[in-house]
């Protein structure tokens, strides 16, 4: 069985025509692969995140059974990951060695009660999408909230599932597959909407890109700085239910294998 195994890898990295394997990671069931601004990447599999180094090798991993399922998480500053409980109406901060940082942030206290999704901010604060009044909304990094946006219900008034929020390039952007793109300056102001076509699905969120298989079942990039829609060729054969790349790179994960390939 071994050799069968090793045979496969061998076929991968000739298929992949120019992409090396440089390492397998055996992880089964849904999975979610997120990156950070050093081109680390993690691993979300319910509860619980896993960080690994740009090569695929395990660095840590964090759990906490007393909160169930990590809902998402923002790995985008590698030395203050948010991870968002849905069921605990929580959010939680993490170091760069997966060490709770703080108490965590009681949305009830705050009279949030339908948070959909939680982001990083660069002042060390966080944005959330609430559902309730179909904003988006700031908190500073004394947890104060200093901003709040104008009502989006006209693009998510039947929409607020899937939601992806995450600040890149200096913009922060609101992502559902239904709706598509929802841009921001770098403050929470609507700038303007962009359609995604194809019914994007598998979604990841790279540094400068999203990634996604259309209905197709291709795999586009999506830039986020040019707004430029590029087929992603694989050059082979391989099967794959998500992908993203970082700097030197391709990371890509089906149901029961995630590899890190050379670039």
């Amino acid at each position: 069985m071994r050799i069968v195994f090793v045979i496969f890898l061998l076929l991968l990295s000739e298929n992949n025509s120019g992409h090396k394997t440089i390492a397998t990671i055996p992880v089964s069931g849904h999975k979610t692969i997120l990156t950070d601004n050093l081109n680390n990447f993690y691993l979300l599999t319910q509860g619980t995140l896993t960080k690994y180094s740009p090569f695929g090798k395990k660095v840590v991993s964090f759990s906490d059974g007393s909160l169930g399922n990590i809902t998402s998480a923002d790995v985008t500053n590698p030395y203050r990951l948010i991870l968002y409980y849905n069921n605990f109406n929580q959010i939680l901060f993490l170091d760069d060695a997966m060490t709770i940082l703080a108490e965590p942030v009681l949305l009830d206290n705050y009279k949030l009660f339908s948070v959909r999704a939680v982001s990083y901010s660069p002042d060390d604060g966080f944005f959330i999408f609430d559902e309730d009044t179909y904003t988006i909304k700031h908190f500073n990094e004394s947890r104060k909230e200093d901003f709040e946006s104008a009502s989006l219900y006209s693009y998510l008034k039947t929409h607020t599932d899937s939601i992806h929020l995450f600040f890149r390039t200096n913009r922060l952007f609101l992502f559902q597959p239904e709706t598509g793109l929802l841009v921001f300056d770098e403050t929470g102001n609507f700038i303007m909407p962009v359609k995604l076509s194809g019914n994007p699905r598998n979604i990841t969120v790279g540094q400068t890109a999203l990634f996604y298989k259309n209905n197709e079942g291709k795999p586009i990039v999506f830039s986020l700085t040019t707004g430029q829609v590029t087929p992603f060729d694989t050059s082979g054969n391989i099967s794959f239910n998500s992908f993203v790349e970082t700097a030197n790179n391709l990371i890509v994960a089906n149901n029961n294998q995630v590899w890190v390939l050379k670039k």
